[in-house]
């Protein structure tokens, strides 16, 4: 890479490395892009308004989901570096209530 500060673009993976979305910043001045399968670059402007960032993974049928300040602070670490200037992040899957049913402990009765 190119030692240019301000560009940036952060691939957002499920915990199973599905690619779920980007963050992108294509140059200093350019605006902050949220970028996902089947929908419309937002800018982030709008995305930074919402306290979490919940998107869904088509391969593994599951939800994804971070806190925004969380991404916002990691893309804007990204941008700040000049040598690097892609990376991922994986983000840990909703837990619904039929996965808590799987996972719900059942204690042994007493004999």
């Amino acid at each position: 890479m190119t030692g240019d500060k301000g560009m940036a673009v952060m691939e957002l993976q499920c915990p199973n490395r599905h690619i779920v979305g980007r963050i992108i910043k294509h140059s200093v001045g350019s605006p902050l892009l949220l970028d996902m399968p089947k929908r419309l670059r937002e800018d982030w402007k709008q995305v930074s308004e919402r306290p979490m960032l919940t998107t869904h993974c088509e391969v593994c049928k599951r939800a994804v989901s971070k806190a925004t300040d969380t991404l916002k602070e990691r893309v804007d670490c990204l941008i700040d570096d000049e040598w690097e200037h892609k990376n991922q992040y994986v983000l840990p899957f909703l837990i619904t209530s039929e996965d808590w049913a799987q996972t719900a402990y059942t204690a042994p009765r007493a004999v």
